[in-house]
């Protein structure tokens, strides 16, 4: 199956997935997780209609916007997103390229970026639902509190926030989905959900994810 015809049925199923949960068409995103691969893929997702992609490391993502930059699909910029974990050494090459960077976990970090930024950089907070220690993110009774402290500092956007699931069964996605309505209610502007990657992201959608990290079902298993 080629990337276009890949792109064309996920992005059936997101819309399948939307209907069936009641939810507008179209407010769930399809981010495209282009970590690793050729420009060439890029394009030729591009030329499929996709705008947004997703990078985990953060040197890749600045190459590829400089490469990219001023490229447009139907009139629309190319849209990147940081989906890795971000060290603070690296932010540089991040921050004033990606629109939304999801994966801050730390003040440090928050602050970081707040250094960096020159207008209003988009982020999410990412939340270890499981609290796994191989995996970064903050605890989940933590996340609001560092809402609040990111929500005030300059030159930051906060968003929403962002789970990758531990394996095991549990009900990760509705979690987050009720922890960001809680922050809602406490002011927070939590508006944006990502989470839902390849296995999963129709349950995702289901459990109101606005974006979903999609790779190995449009660009194949990395090599």
């Amino acid at each position: 199956m080629s990337i276009a015809e890949s792109i064309a049925q996920v992005q059936a199923q997101i819309r399948a997935a939307e209907a069936a949960a009641g939810r507008a068409p179209k407010s769930a995103t399809l981010i495209a997780v282009s970590k690793t691969k050729p420009l060439s893929a890029i394009q030729e997702a591009m030329a499929a209609g996709q705008v947004s992609f997703g990078e985990n490391y953060a040197q890749e993502l600045r190459d590829k916007a400089n490469e990219l930059e001023g490229q447009q699909v139907n009139g629309v910029p190319l849209d990147w997103h940081f989906i890795g974990s971000l060290q603070r050494n690296k932010v540089k090459y991040v921050v004033n390229r990606a629109s939304l960077i999801h994966g801050v976990d730390s003040l440090r970090l928050g602050q970081a970026i707040s250094d960096r930024a020159s207008g209003q950089q988009g982020i999410l907070v990412s939340v270890n639902m499981g609290g796994e220690g191989s995996k970064s993110g903050v605890p989940i009774e933590s996340a609001l509190a560092l809402c609040k402290e990111l929500a005030v500092l300059p030159g930051l956007a906060l968003r929403g926030l962002m789970c990758i699931p531990p394996p095991e069964a549990g009900n990760w996605f509705q979690d987050l989905a009720e922890l960001a309505a809680e922050g809602r209610r406490q002011g927070l502007p939590l508006t944006e959900l990502s989470m839902g990657m390849s296995a999963d992201f129709e349950d995702a959608v289901a459990h109101g994810a606005t974006l979903v990290r999609v790779g190995s079902r449009l660009f194949g298993a990395r090599g």
